[in-house]
């Protein structure tokens, strides 16, 4: 009997090493949505505050997950986590309406990671006839922060490597979550499978 259960828990992670990676995927989406608040703002005050909801949410989720793991802290990862992939995706494809004056001229002048002051904004392209920075592409110069360059998937933002490691962090979320989830038992006092 006792070849048999350690056959088994060397096959499948144990609970504990799912909570931690749980709570570091969250941690790292948390993090990376408080260190991205800042330039959000500049676009956008709901946009501003929709990153520190996020990031509070998730690091106050990756606490909860270490304290007090539970079904209903790993249906509210899934939710939350998968409503956030949500956003960001349409975000990326149409742009989210909100998302304040973030054309591409503004993203041209400074945009996340830029001050704005280049005075450049209302200038005109001789060659293309545009306002420079608004040929679809954004700008990558030495003001380029978080989703000024990056794959162009649509309309909106492109998908940047912060943008990206927020996305993959909150997929691992949503496994991990789902594995103990399912793992959990469903009743107080019942043993897990």
């Amino acid at each position: 009997m006792t070849a048999t259960l350690r056959a088994t828990s060397i096959s499948r992670p144990t609970p504990s090493l799912l909570v931690a990676a749980l709570a570091a995927s969250l941690a790292v989406a948390g993090i990376i949505h408080c260190l991205l608040m800042p330039d959000h703002f500049v676009k956008s005050t709901i946009f501003g505050l929709g990153f520190l909801g996020a990031g509070i949410a998730q690091l106050g989720l990756a606490g909860a997950v270490l304290l007090r793991p539970g079904r209903l802290v790993y249906a509210a990862i899934i939710v939350i986590s998968l409503t956030l992939m949500s956003l960001y995706a349409f975000n990326v494809a149409v742009g989210l309406p909100f998302h304040g004056s973030a054309d591409h001229t503004e993203v041209a002048a400074g945009g996340h990671g830029g001050d704005g002051a280049h005075g450049d904004e209302a200038a005109v392209d001789d060659e293309a006839g545009h306002e420079p920075g608004n040929d679809g592409h954004e700008s990558e110069g030495a003001d380029a922060g978080h989703g000024e360059s990056g794959l162009v998937l649509g309309a909106g933002e492109p998908v940047d490597v912060l943008g990206a490691g927020t996305q993959a962090a909150q997929l691992a979320a949503i496994a991990f979550a789902g594995l103990l989830l399912r793992r959990s038992p469903s009743r107080p006092g019942a043993v897990p499978t």
